[in-house]
């Protein structure tokens, strides 16, 4: 028994390379880790062809950065009548206007709202066609009176799902009586027709004015008729048709703010200013042939702000390419960009956007194939692209690792990437300096790789 028990005790010796010269070499996978730094040459862009109508919202309001400059933001509104307490038919003579209220389903979007703004309200002129598409660069003077109607401020924090009612003041008596008078004596086949109507009351904008504070807040506006309508509220009251002394009941109206999301004919739309003077930003216009020189001072920024454009040039590809032995296939795993931070302090990341993200084309959100953000926010399917900033290290992580493994199959000549904000949130805040090419902090590329031979090797 114990010459049994001393042979089950035994150690037995394993020979972990039995069977491996029956794999084909070209099955052979080797896992490969290396970082390029070298080639990744960044540059400050902007668009100017974001579009900025039929998205829901308008926004307006004005903020001021350090960094990023100024931001002035207005919003141009087509209305369309939508309640009346009276009826078409109702008696009555002289009708006179009360007072005029802006009923707003607004929400805070970024900046200081303890600073008074002054807003003017201008009545546009021209005519807008909702099967066109209008960018931010939109030029609303062209469109409008270049006299204000009216005023109104705006401070503090939106009330939390209840409308805010802003009273309009006036602030040119005889264009403003003019407006009110037509608006009140609008004719039947008017109220009929959004397309009619539309000839004759274009629409408003409201922008800040000149006198008022720079460095304050920006706010959406909602548009619709539902939950996240604004609208016009008008009171007036006109006299008995007998009795032309005594006044009737107040007679009170709503015009809805609308864009072509809800069907209507109207077109509602965003109009974005920025302003880098004093900055020592000179962004170039994103997909121009030559970008210039490589800049270290780069940056992402809302409200179709700046973004960051990265060039992969022939330095990058020999790196690239070199890492690849002769005889070998390359498949890409994991490619983690990593774009620093121009400083890390923990107020500017309270400041930053949480994830941005990476296009072929920004001005219509085209995303690279690892950013399919479309895929992600419809069917809620998990990317690998990630994109998020990362607060400990000061670094935004993005994975391009079918960027790259399409970069290696093409013939394509410095191809770009344009980093700016996630593709729902372009019109959000956010901003955020990035240290690019030349920074004190590299850009670089981490790259997980598997090498195999090629099935003609031996």
């Amino acid at each position: 028994m114990a010459t049994i028990f001393a042979g089950l005790t035994c150690c037995t010796k394993v020979d972990d390379h039995l069977g491996l010269d029956f794999i084909p070499p070209y099955q052979t996978l080797q896992v490969e880790l290396d970082t390029i730094s070298v080639g990744l040459n960044t540059y400050l862009t902007y668009s100017d062809s974001i579009p900025s109508n039929n998205i829901g919202f308008t926004y307006l309001g004005s903020l001021n950065s350090k960094t990023f400059g100024r931001t002035k933001v207005g919003a141009l509104v087509q209305y369309l009548p939508t309640y009346r307490s009276d009826t078409l038919e109702t008696g009555g003579v002289g009708e006179k206007a009360d007072s005029v209220w802006l009923v707003g389903n607004f929400h805070y979007v970024a900046g200081d709202t303890m600073r008074n703004q002054i807003f003017n309200v201008f009545e546009v002129k021209g005519n807008l066609n909702n099967d066109s598409t209008y960018y931010t660069s939109f030029n609303a003077i062209d469109y409008i009176d270049p006299t204000p109607l009216f005023t109104f401020e705006m401070k503090g924090m939106p009330k939390y799902n209840q409308y805010d009612t802003l009273v309009l003041k006036v602030a040119d008596q005889n264009k403003a009586d003019d407006f009110l008078d037509r608006l009140m004596n609008m004719e039947k086949p008017y109220y009929l027709s959004d397309s009619l109507w539309l000839t004759k009351l274009q629409g408003l904008y409201f922008a800040p004015a000149d006198n008022s504070i720079k460095n304050a807040a920006i706010y959406s506006m909602g548009l619709g008729f539902d939950e996240n309508d604004s609208y016009l509220a008008l009171f007036s009251h006109n006299y008995d048709a007998q009795y032309p002394t005594i006044p009737q009941d107040t007679i009170l109206r709503y015009y809805t703010f609308y864009d072509e999301v809800d069907y209507s004919r109207a077109v509602s739309l965003t109009t974005v200013e920025h302003d880098y003077t004093g900055t020592g930003l000179t962004p170039v216009k994103d997909g121009s042939e030559s970008l210039g020189t490589p800049t270290a001072k780069v940056g992402v920024q809302g409200f179709a702000g700046v973004t960051t454009t990265l060039e992969f040039d022939e330095n990058f590809m020999e790196a690239l390419t070199a890492l690849i032995p002769e005889g070998y296939n390359v498949m890409v795993n994991k490619a983690k960009l990593i774009l620093p931070t121009a400083f890390r302090i923990p107020e500017l990341y309270d400041a930053a956007p949480e994830r941005i993200g990476a296009y072929e084309k920004y001005s219509t959100k085209e995303g690279i194939v690892d950013y399919d953000w479309y895929y992600e926010n419809e069917y809620g399917g998990g990317i690998n692209y990630g994109g998020y900033l990362n607060r400990s290290l000061g670094v935004y992580e993005a994975d391009l690792a079918s960027y790259i493994q399409r970069m290696l199959n093409s013939e394509e000549k410095n191809p770009r990437i344009t980093f700016g904000m996630t593709a729902y949130n372009i019109f959000s805040g956010g901003e955020i300096e990035l240290s690019g090419t030349g920074g004190e902090r590299p850009v670089q590329l981490a790259l997980t790789y598997t090498l195999y031979k090629k099935s003609n090797q031996k």
